[in-house]
């Protein structure tokens, strides 16, 4: 069993493909929490639940918009199997 913090920090250079005329800003984020894993030597469950906090400006509003910024911040749970060969 393995129990421990981690954090990340993110990058973005959004392009919008969309047929509305937006422009977002590049941003920079962060992740932080908290991982868990529990098995044996070859077979793990891994389980993370983090908080992002991510926000990006919109620059050029092709639509009308009742903020500036599209935040997308929030908690994030992940789970998933490590195997080792």
């Amino acid at each position: 069993m393995t129990l421990g913090p981690h954090i990340s920090f993110l990058f973005f250079r959004p392009d919008w493909d969309g047929i509305t005329n937006i422009t977002l800003s590049d941003e920079t984020g962060v992740i932080g929490g908290l991982s868990f894993t529990i098995g044996t030597k070859a077979f793990s469950v891994l389980a993370s639940l983090d908080y992002m906090h991510l926000a990006f400006k919109t620059e050029q509003p092709g639509i009308s918009l009742n903020r500036n910024d599209l935040d997308m911040s929030g908690l994030v749970l992940q789970v998933g199997i490590l195997m080792r060969f």
